[in-house]
């Protein structure tokens, strides 16, 4: 361990890293590998930092402001590190600045409680910076909340900035929390264009995510998001921010709300781009799906839009759970509603179902839902589709190995100790075919022997063509059961390091159990 001494004040710190006491802006702040910046083509080392504190000859402690993974700042053709943070405070993944043609590392940031934000790759990203593929998550250990907020890339983001294809995660222990995400940004304006984001959020809480950012102005553009709102939570999901102005152009999103036995333990309230949508700004087309069990309220595009906005062609994904769905702006001949996995086959089926109301009309589900469509007096077959089911790949009786590329997929394993093969060459979303698995790329809906038992009934997972270092990582539970989540439904990321966004996988693990290293492997 490298020591500096400043103040009287002894500092115990990684090898190769750098502390400065007292910064005027920035307080006291630990960077990776050197406190000025990095330039021309130089890359930062990967670094482990964890939380430290200031020790003098009293023993009185002052916890860090800021711990950055590089450097001050990133230009020029320079590569940030793929840094390991653990901080109580404040993080940064690679420089308080990314600028010209700056790039971030893949970094790992664990930010507990505390009162401090946690950014995927920098404070201001400019010119043509791009922001490495993170993975940021959040857990709130103490009574005392969490005050800050976990951005994918950066506080702003302008000129020509890119965000990375981030993975987000907000945890929590106690009820009444808040945990707030963003995919990329507080801020982008300019050209800035935000990456293909994850954001997971936790279980009693009260989540808000953000696709893109809080604004996007002048001709800056959201990603292709996907969302996935907490069990038993009080969710606010925005596709992309909460203003969307000027010429800003929404991305593609997907967003699945979080799930409960009934509509008094939490809601959904879901927007395809944002609250409101304002000049000339271009609505995504995004999928939304209710959650189960919950009270849904969903706006394709936005609750305030102005004349010259245009809008997204949507659709809105229900399931036979007995949620409450409430659809605010349905445009009919732009958006669709999609019954998935129920009976229903033709819109004859339901037309005896849909009944006008004060506000628009209702279709009637009996046990299964009710489903308000606010601001229409009628429903056509061409506003109402069935189940888009995703592709079905079986197995035997016998030790099978199936393959699946392309599309959405559906692996059914049967008996035997199977090996499920994923390749990573046109993944697509699923919209429907399940009441569970919804927003995935693929569906393994019977895998066997997770952490490697029981005996004689082991399935292997294989990811093929995703590039040297990519990861899985667990998302979320997908689905409830009496006292809380189900652990047999779980939701992976898998993150390809031969670029492109990250990709979800939906597991039915038979024992409950999380996959391990010795259950899946890249190929």
């Amino acid at each position: 361990m490298a020591v500096a001494r400043a103040q009287r004040r002894i500092w115990k710190v990684p090898a190769m890293s750098i502390i400065i006491l007292n910064d005027p802006t920035y307080g006291v702040v630990l960077f990776g590998d050197t406190q000025d910046e990095l330039i021309a083509s130089q890359v930062g080392l990967s670094q482990t930092l964890a939380e430290t504190y200031t020790v003098d000859e009293h023993g009185d402690s002052i916890p860090l402001d800021y711990q950055v993974g590089d450097a001050s700042g990133i230009r020029g053709n320079a590569l940030g590190g793929d840094d390991h943070i653990t901080s109580y405070g404040s993080a940064v993944g690679d420089a308080f600045t990314l600028a010209e043609h700056g790039r971030g590392g893949m970094d790992t940031i664990f930010a507990h409680s505390g009162h401090g934000s946690a950014f995927g790759d920098a404070l201001t990203m400019t010119g043509h910076a791009s922001g490495g593929d993170d993975l940021i998550t959040i857990f709130n250990d103490s009574f005392g909340g969490w005050d800050g907020s976990m951005f994918g890339d950066a506080k702003l983001m302008t000129d020509d900035a890119r965000g990375g294809n981030d993975t987000l995660k907000g945890l929590s222990d106690h009820l009444s929390d808040e945990v707030v995400l963003y995919g990329d940004a507080l801020e982008m304006n300019g050209r800035a264009q935000g990456g293909d984001d994850i954001l997971a959020g936790d279980m009693w809480t009260s989540n808000y995510q953000y696709g893109d950012a809080q604004t996007l102005s002048e001709q800056a553009r959201g990603g292709n998001d996907r969302l996935f709102g907490g069990d038993y939570s009080w969710t606010e999901l925005n596709g992309d921010a909460y203003l969307l102005t000027d010429n800003a152009v929404g991305g593609n999103d997907l967003i699945t709300g979080g799930s409960a036995y009934d509509v008094s333990e939490g809601a959904n309230d879901m927007l395809g781009d944002g609250y409101q949508l304002a000049g000339h700004a271009i609505a995504g087309d995004d999928v939304l799906i209710g959650g189960r069990g919950d009270s849904n309220t969903m706006w394709g595009d936005g609750v305030l839009i102005g004349p010259d906005v245009t809008r997204g062609h949507n659709r809105f994904v229900i399931s036979p759970s007995g949620e409450i769905d409430t659809l605010k702006d349905f445009n009919p001949g732009h958006d669709q509603i999609v019954l998935a996995g129920f009976t229903y086959t033709a819109f004859a089926d339901i037309a005896g179902a849909i009944h006008p109301t004060d506000t628009g009309v209702q279709i009637d589900l009996g046990a299964d839902g009710l489903v308000i469509v606010e601001g229409v007096t009628q429903l056509t077959a061409a506003d109402v589709t069935f189940d888009a089911n995703a592709r079905k790949v079986a197995g035997g009786s016998h030790n099978d190995v199936l393959t699946a590329a392309g599309g959405n997929n559906a692996f059914h394993g049967g008996l035997g100790d199977d090996t499920f093969i994923i390749q990573a060459v046109g993944l697509a979303n699923s919209v429907g075919g399940s009441t569970q698995g919804v927003g995935a790329d693929s569906v393994i809906w019977d895998f066997a022997g997770a952490g490697g038992t029981p005996a004689g009934a082991n399935d292997l997972l294989q990811l093929q063509g995703f590039g040297p270092g990519s990861t899985l990582t667990f998302l979320r539970f997908g689905g409830l059961r009496a006292g809380g989540p189900d652990p047999t439904l779980q939701y992976y990321s898998v993150h390809d390091t031969m670029g492109g966004p990250n990709h979800v996988l939906f597991v039915h693990s038979l024992n409950g159990q999380l996959l391990t290293s010795a259950d899946y492997g890249f190929i």
